[in-house]
C-alpha cells in the first residue's frame, strides 16, 4: 500500500494527483463521476527479454487491473510517438489489456463513449453456461 492510499484511508479528504495534462484530468473526472475506481500512474513491472521493465500506465482500473493510456502528445512529437509504440509493443507482448486515448478523443468528446465501452467489456458478467447431459 502506497503512502497516498494510506493517507486516504486515515484522513477522509480528497487528494487529487497532479495530472500531467488537461486530457488526463478530464479522463480522471469522468472515471470518478462514473464511480469507476482507479489508480493514477500505478507502477507496472513487465518482463522484457532478459530483464523486467517499469511502466507507469496513466490509469489502472481497480476492480480488474486494466489500463487506460492517454497519448496526448502523439500528434506533436516524433520522439513521443516512438516511446508510445515501444510501450504498446511491450503491452501487447505481455497480453496487457489497455485502451488508448488521444488528444482528438478529448477534443471531440469521444473519450467518454470509448471508456464506457472498454469498462463494459471488462466488467460484464459472463452468463453461466448450461450443462447439458449426455445421453
Amino acid at each position: 500500500m502506497g503512502l497516498i492510499e494510506l493517507v486516504r484511508r486515515i484522513i477522509p479528504v480528497s487528494i487529487e494527483p497532479d495530472y500531467k495534462s488537461g486530457g488526463e484530468r478530464a479522463i480522471a473526472k469522468f472515471l470518478s463521476e462514473q464511480g469507476i475506481p482507479f489508480w493514477y500512474e500505478q507502477e507496472l513491472i513487465l518482463p522484457n527479454g532478459r530483464y523486467n521493465e517499469r511502466f507507469l500506465p496513466d490509469f489502472t482500473l481497480k476492480r480488474k487491473p486494466k489500463h487506460i493510456e492517454y497519448w496526448g502528445m502523439a500528434d506533436h512529437d516524433r520522439g513521443y510517438v516512438k516511446r508510445m509504440k515501444y510501450k504498446m509493443a511491450i503491452y501487447h507482448r505481455n497480453n496487457i489489456d489497455f485502451l488508448s486515448l488521444y488528444e482528438r478523443d478529448i477534443k471531440w468528446d469521444r473519450y467518454q463513449k470509448k471508456i464506457e465501452d472498454f469498462v463494459k467489456a471488462k466488467y460484464k458478467k459472463r452468463p453461466k453456461r448450461r450443462r447439458t447431459r449426455k445421453r
